[in-house]
């Protein structure tokens, strides 16, 4: 026998060799083409990728993360989240309106609307006496009862420029009342701001008991 005849591999150490170089080969591609499919979940984590960072977003499907994987720092208005601006300016815009409106006191301003010393009142018994309980706006020291059947009123600020009068109870039946803003020369009370005279039913001066309305 040939010294090249000996070194001639055996049929059953070609069939080893084969076997071996398949193995190998088979094992290499499989590394290769490693799919989804074949990964247990939750087993590979971040350091096992090349950058050791994540995924890239350029390999992210879109739509595809929820907020909590995301840094919102990132990112701009949505349109909802505009809308939503949008909506809190209204609502303060409307408060704004509402606010100047209820400055204005519906659209007037206050100057339009009766102060607290646009209507004020006094109840005033025969002797002179104010009812303060039954009084606003009106002092005791406002009020004088010079004579029989005459009142004066005075130093009010701002003076009035109207009154109205009415009997009270205790009055005599059939009583009169007369009053006067700004009393002339000829009236009683004149130069004081408001004169009062009561009579009984004829044209005689008697004291009575009233209610005296004054407003601006």
């Amino acid at each position: 026998m040939s010294f090249f005849a000996r070194l001639r591999p055996s049929p059953a150490m070609v069939v080893a060799v084969t076997a071996l170089v398949v193995a190998a080969g088979g094992t290499a591609w499989a590394v290769a083409t490693v799919t989804s499919a074949d990964i247990v979940n939750n087993t590979i984590k971040a350091k096992d990728l090349r950058t050791n960072k994540g995924v890239k977003d350029s390999k992210v499907v879109p739509d595809s993360l929820t907020g909590r994987v995301i840094n919102e720092s990132t990112l701009g208005n949505v349109p909802s989240a505009t809308n939503a601006t949008n909506a809190t300016n209204a609502t303060n815009a409307t408060n704004a309106t509402n606010a100047t409106n209820a400055t204005n006191l519906g659209g007037a301003p206050a100057s339009s609307y009766a102060s607290s010393d646009a209507v004020r009142f006094v109840t005033v018994d025969a002797d002179g006496t104010i009812v303060a309980a039954e009084s606003r706006g009106v002092a005791q020291a406002n009020v004088t009862h010079p004579s029989t059947g005459q009142y004066c009123v005075d130093g009010l600020t701002p003076a009035p420029s109207s009154v109205a009068i009415s009997a009270r109870f205790g009055g005599a039946f059939g009583a009169q009342y007369f009053a006067e803003p700004t009393p002339t020369p000829s009236q009683f009370c004149s130069p004081q701001q408001v004169g009062v005279a009561t009579y009984n039913g004829g044209t005689t001066l008697t004291n009575q008991p009233f209610v005296l309305i004054l407003t601006r």
